[in-house]
């Protein structure tokens, strides 16, 4: 069904979507099957823009496609049908792909060579490779790809969303220990992939866990094992034993050291968490039926900052993701973050114009008193004025990191104020609320401190 999507997609008027083409590549990169091997290849070279970009994916297919390259029909549904119709093989759709390339840079030109000279594929097969290795081609091009289309997304500081939906699940570890998100993901960059023990396919789960070994040993080589925690986490959590996770991870060279590098389930709440990564995966009744590879890069508030999707991603690429999170918690630059907490409340708008700390510009607010601050007509929407900044501020800090008692407080501290300017209200009522204010942007500022 979904080789006869691909075919279809390459067969449709107007440009190929670039939603498919993540999809296309996590195909040929992981796919054992034949007709989804070929569909894959065969769509992916309907898009306008051929790239060299192309050709790593293209060069994995290749390897891949050498044993399991049988023939199979792209217009027939199920992809099977009699010798005498209009036949293909996932090496000829690969070939016919990697030839609709500009250029072929030295690893793909390996591959080609390997198969060439190796003579174990069908005649049709190496004619083609041949005929790939032999035909000039004009060179790379001039304009680049964006890495969303290979499943790379990257979110900046202040864009990322805050940890407060999945704070307090529980994540049981291979040792049976258990531990909070929270506790988990908070105070450090993180490296979190997903998986399960039962996946079949030796080229999404084994492999993603076997790689996730190599990037701790690569973390070790560095001495950042201590700073950066690695996890993961199972999509089959009623299976998976922290029993099985061990020998699971054990079994495929994961070096596993207490709560700095685990293999988790997740006893209740996976359908949170699940909303919260936003994870590719679907389940027939509790058995998984369908999952993409899936790795995060958290920073050390436990903020998404990378999501590496449905490609294969590298060991040394996941570090460096890793290493410069750890750098930007270092050298403060998430200090941003810390500001637009504080300025979650009117003493937090004052205190980023002057050099004062919002704890101090509270104190001062509230010697004041709201009763002095409303006195006259110009303070009064000068005050308003303030307060519906502040509302911003807190609805956008609500945005990135979820809704919280540090904005509930805020706002309820918001509207008493307001009240005083709009209506005929007791002083003790502003007070109050300029109180609200204060506790709010000084919880705002603590959940922002790792």
């Amino acid at each position: 069904m979904r080789a006869w999507v691909f075919s279809a997609l390459a067969r449709a008027k107007g440009p190929l979507p670039s939603a498919a083409i993540p999809v296309l590549i996590e195909e040929l990169e992981t796919g054992h099957d034949p007709c989804l091997m070929a569909a894959a290849a065969a769509c992916l070279r309907t898009w306008p823009e051929p790239h060299e970009d192309f050709a790593p994916p293209l060069a994995i297919a290749l390897r891949n496609a050498r044993s399991r390259d049988v023939p199979v029909t792209l217009n027939h549904y199920g992809g099977w049908t009699s010798p005498d119709a209009n036949q293909t093989s996932p090496l000829l759709e690969i070939l016919a792909t990697i030839d609709w390339l500009p250029a072929i840079p030295p690893p793909l030109e390996d591959e080609l060579r390997s198969l060439r000279d190796a003579g174990a594929a069908r005649e049709s097969a190496l004619a083609a490779a041949r005929s790939v290795l032999g035909k000039q081609r004009p060179g790379c091009c001039s304009f680049t790809l964006s890495p969303a289309l290979f499943g790379r997304l990257t979110w900046t500081s202040q864009r990322r969303r805050g940890l407060s939906a999945i704070a307090g699940i529980e994540l049981e570890d291979h040792n049976g220990g258990t531990r909070t998100c929270r506790a988990a993901f908070v105070g450090h960059p993180t490296i979190v992939a997903f998986f399960y023990t039962r996946c079949d396919n030796p080229l999404k789960c084994s492999l993603t866990v076997w790689k996730l070994g190599r990037v701790r040993n690569l973390l070790v080589e560095r001495g950042l094992s201590d700073a950066i925690h690695t996890a993961a986490i199972t999509y089959d959590s009623q299976y998976d034993t922290a029993d099985r996770l061990r020998r699971y991870g054990q079994n495929r060279g994961l070096p596993m050291a207490g709560d700095r590098h685990s293999l988790y389930r997740v006893p209740k709440g996976f359908e949170t968490l699940r909303r919260h990564f936003d994870l590719g995966v679907s389940f027939f009744e509790s058995i998984v039926s369908r999952h993409r590879v899936e790795l995060f890069v958290l920073d050390s508030q436990g903020r998404v900052a990378h999501a590496l999707s449905r490609v294969n991603w590298s060991e040394q690429e996941v570090v460096e993701l890793a290493t410069t999170l750890l750098s930007e918690a270092h050298s403060g630059t998430g200090g941003a973050t810390l500001a637009s907490a504080a300025g979650t409340s009117t003493a937090g708008v004052i205190a980023s114009l002057l050099p004062k700390c919002p704890a101090c510009w509270a104190m001062y607010m509230s010697s004041i008193g709201a009763s002095v601050m409303l006195s006259s007509s110009a303070l009064r929407w000068t005050t308003a004025a303030f307060l519906l900044l502040s509302v911003l501020l807190v609805a956008w800090r609500a945005r990135a990191n979820g809704f919280s008692w540090s904005a509930v407080l805020s706002l309820v501290g918001i509207v008493a104020v307001a009240a005083r300017i709009f209506r005929d209200v007791p002083d003790a009522v502003s007070w109050s609320g300029a109180g609200l204010m204060i506790l709010g942007s000084l919880l705002a500022v603590r959940r922002s401190v790792p």
